[in-house]
């Protein structure tokens, strides 16, 4: 409010209350100063009230000249002034602040903060100051300072009980219904029937035989009148108009309240005010309340019906004592029946459910009502039409003050499409499911049909490097098992891909010792390229301790992919380093970086998703680009990570490796093994070795190749003829060992080890194009010991055979 507008009102204020003060001291009592209704008292509480305590100069410049106009000595008038000033301020705080007062009335609490806070509180204050400033002036004498301070306060109360609450519901309530005529013509009509009543009730007042005047009673009609049809209002404006009538008539010294002594009329009149006053103003505002929950009420209603029709869910009550079921419109619909037409029992419900169901769902109500749990069933109904539809309902039991279940409430939903929905998601992850099972399948197909032509040609290969004659041929033998063991790789890759898709790929994690796979990589991968001078190879290992507890297979399969990545993209001349150290966490990290071609920094957010290749060059070197996205998943899977840096084309490119060392598990330490047991004595003794093998090129060089070995072969191409091979072999001294396929003509490597272990307890490695996880579960648990996948080179190999049959008891029978 700006300051203009705070003085134009309270001088308006100032105005209002000189007029109305004058116009009450025309009818003073005991003092000039005191009247019977203070009317000003009223309409300052309702200012400061409305408009801010900011409007109390013009309280007191009004104050100060009625009370001046009353002959009074002017410092009576000032400190007059200042209590009806501090009177109105006091009110203000009370409401304000201790009732938190809203000015509508349209509360109880307001309604009654307004009585006992402000009609009965704040008066004190404008009494003390009114008839001190009379005694300390020499106006008052000092037998009368307490009739009139109980006169003061009563007639400013009265103008705060009457007064304000007129000004305050006007200027902040809004009339319940518009101003329709007829409704005009009620309000008109409501105050003209008052008088008229009143004044017709005025001749028994004058007969003094009349012992119980009606005008206490006349009023009450019409003071619930005008609370029913206009609220606080009506209620306010009519009980103002009732008391002026009722201290018009006493003033008019018409009976009861002109009977007896001064105190005893006034005492009458006061009484007979209050409780007007308060009886319209509290009906009025229980009227309010009731009204509002009653508006609230059907607003919730409504926000329920509104969410109910959006969510097309139905509601039911069932009356347990008398058997009875009423639903919702939407549920009749749910049982494509008309509103109206169902039976209302549980019978007749049960009849809707589909039979497959109904036993079900009976017995959830039987358990729910005896119980007292929540009922919930889903369940198909059948609509007249023979249509099926699915229904999902929950319902509550309520019970009595004994526990006796009497009612139970609950609401249903058409669930029919989300089941159907569920239903088709269903099928389509069976479909995908097998198309996911067809391309395991065809992956392991080919992946078999693949790697089996490679392996003779690896076992040729590692046959020819031991033999004196192909010396001249070192080279060309290096070029054809690179070639070879890179086309493994990437059936390998394609395979591991497919189980980083599908969740399959597994770690099996030891102790290992990280620097040992550095070495022995860098021996496999760089050996060439460092032994032709082409490249340099530099190695940097500040960590200490290189141990770690992960797959040493897998981790050796990240630094096979870096380490041929750095050759592959680093010309001739150019340098590759190996790093590693101890970071906090602790962390152990090895690196590879290069002085190749590099990489883009665009592209390097892309260089580890599946089938991406950092630039043309990759497309010409050759690779699918799965390597670096394998690694990576393989060293997450770790708790680790792989990242890539690089400062752009012909600067290099460093990958970092991180390794989470953690607590390493406390093993206990191995037995020594015996002289003879040791693998460098078992690989010294020749084994009978049965090779079950239908490829013949394959079954020729492995056999070639386990007979370089030192071991006596026994071949067989068939299930069949390997356990006949097997049967001649043990009649005649004895069977070691056997390496088997696992895909022959007649069945399985798989059924053939079981046969072999079952009757004679033979050790066996699986040697196979199959290399799932799978395929390699169910090899260990048929009775393999080890499983080797096509194309195995000869190190893999003597190390199995060293393996198992360093951990098989020799038999009674050899």
């Amino acid at each position: 409010m700006s300051r203009r507008t705070t003085l134009v009102r309270s001088a308006a204020l100032a105005a209002v209350y000189f007029a109305t003060g004058r116009i009450g001291l025309l009818l003073p009592i005991v003092q000039d100063n005191v009247t019977l209704l203070w009317a000003p008292s009223g309409i300052a509480l309702a200012s400061v009230l409305l408009f801010g305590p900011r409007l109390w100069p013009g309280i007191f410049l009004g104050a100060f000249l009625v009370n001046l106009s009353t002959a009074a000595p002017a410092g009576v008038a000032l400190a007059t002034a200042t209590g009806n000033t501090l009177e109105a301020l006091a009110g203000l705080w009370l409401l304000r602040e201790v009732a938190g007062f809203q000015t509508s009335l349209e509360r109880v609490r307001d309604v009654l903060a307004l009585t006992v806070l402000a009609a009965g509180g704040a008066p004190i204050v404008g009494a003390t100051f009114g008839a001190t400033s009379l005694f300390l002036g020499g106006v008052l004498p000092a037998d009368q300072v307490a009739a009139v301070w109980t006169y003061w306060w009563l007639g400013d109360a009265m103008g705060i009980l009457l007064v304000a609450p007129v000004l305050l519901t006007w200027a902040s309530t809004r009339p319940r219904r518009d101003g329709s005529p007829p409704r005009v013509l009620e309000a008109l009509a409501l105050p003209v029937l008052l008088a008229l009543a009143s004044l017709l009730s005025l001749g028994t007042w004058i007969d003094e035989s009349v012992t119980n005047p009606p005008l206490s009673f006349t009023v009450f009609p019409f003071l619930v009148w005008a609370a029913l049809r206009f609220g606080q209002r009506g209620a306010v404006s009519i009980n103002l108009l009732a008391v002026s009538i009722a201290i018009w008539a006493t003033l008019r010294g018409f009976a009861p309240f002109a009977r007896g002594t001064l105190e005893e009329r006034l005492v009458y009149l006061h009484t007979y005010m209050t409780v007007a006053a308060v009886t319209s103003m509290l009906l009025a505002a229980i009227l309010a309340e009731r009204f509002r929950a009653e508006e609230a009420l059907r607003e919730s209603e409504e926000r329920l019906r509104l969410a109910l029709d959006a969510g097309r869910c139905g509601v039911w009550d069932w009356d347990l004592q008398k058997d009875r079921i009423t639903w919702s419109d939407l549920i009749y619909e749910f049982h494509g029946l008309a509103p109206g037409t169902f039976g209302g029992r549980v019978e007749d419900f049960a009849v809707l459910v589909h039979p497959e169901d109904r036993e079900r769902v009976s017995e959830a109500i039987r358990r729910s009502v005896e119980t007292g749990q929540d009922y919930q069933a889903e369940m198909r109904v059948v609509q007249p039409n023979g249509a099926v539809r699915w229904i999902s309902t929950n319902g509550r039991v309520y019970r009595d003050e004994s526990g006796r279940p009497v009612r139970m409430l609950g609401a249903t939903l058409d669930v029919t499409e989300r089941r159907q929905a569920e239903e088709e998601l269903r099928q389509a992850m069976a479909a995908a499911e097998e198309a996911n099972e067809a391309k395991d399948r065809f992956l392991a197909t080919l992946s078999h049909e693949l790697r089996t032509p490679l392996t003779p040609v690896l076992a040729i290969v590692s046959r020819l490097e031991e033999d004196e004659r192909a010396r001249g041929f070192k080279d060309d033998l290096v070029r054809i098992r690179r070639n070879v063991e890179l086309e493994a790789r990437l059936i390998d890759d394609l395979l591991d891909l497919t189980r980083v898709a599908r969740g399959k790929l597994e770690l099996h994690p030891e102790i290992a010792d990280a620097r040992k796979m550095v070495e022995h990589t860098l021996q496999i991968c760089c050996e060439e390229a460092t032994a032709s001078g082409r490249l340099r190879v530099v190695t940097d290992f500040q960590a200490g301790d290189h141990r770690i507890w992960g797959d040493p297979s897998r981790v050796t399969q990240i630094l096979w992919n870096l380490l041929n990545n750095a050759i592959k993209f680093t010309p001739a001349g150019g340098t590759i380093t190996i790093r590693s150290w101890r970071e906090e966490g602790p962390t152990l990290v090895l690196e590879v970086g290069d002085t190749g071609i590099g990489i883009e920094p665009e592209r390097l957010p892309q260089i580890f998703g599946a089938f991406e290749q950092a630039h043309a060059r990759s497309r010409r070197i050759g690779g699918l680009g799965l390597g670096l996205a394998i690694s990576h998943t393989i060293a997450e899977m770790h708790g680790g990570s792989l990242t890539a840096r690089s400062e752009g084309p012909g600067r290099g490119a460093t990958f970092s490796l991180r390794l989470p060392v953690g607590a390493l598990p406390v093993l206990d330490a191995p037995e020594p093994r015996a002289e003879s047991q040791r693998p460098e004595a078992l690989a010294a003794r020749s084994l009978t070795i049965l090779l079950v093998e239908d490829h013949a090129d394959t079954a020729e060089a492995m056999a070639d190749l386990l007979g370089l070995l030192g071991h006596q072969v026994i071949t067989a191409g068939s299930v069949a003829a390997g356990l006949a091979a097997a049967e001649r072999a043990w009649t005649n001294g004895g069977l070691d060992l056997v390496v088997s396929d696992l895909g022959l003509p007649d069945g399985s490597g798989v059924d053939l080890m079981r046969e072999l272990s079952g009757r004679y307890g033979v050790p066996g490695i699986a040697l196979s194009g199959y290399g799932m996880e799978e395929d390699i579960r169910q090899s260990l648990e048929a009775g393999f010991s080890r499983h080797l996948t096509k194309p195995v080179n000869p190190q893999s190999l003597k190390a199995a055979l060293q393996e198992v049959a360093g951990n098989k008891r020799a038999h009674p029978g050899r």
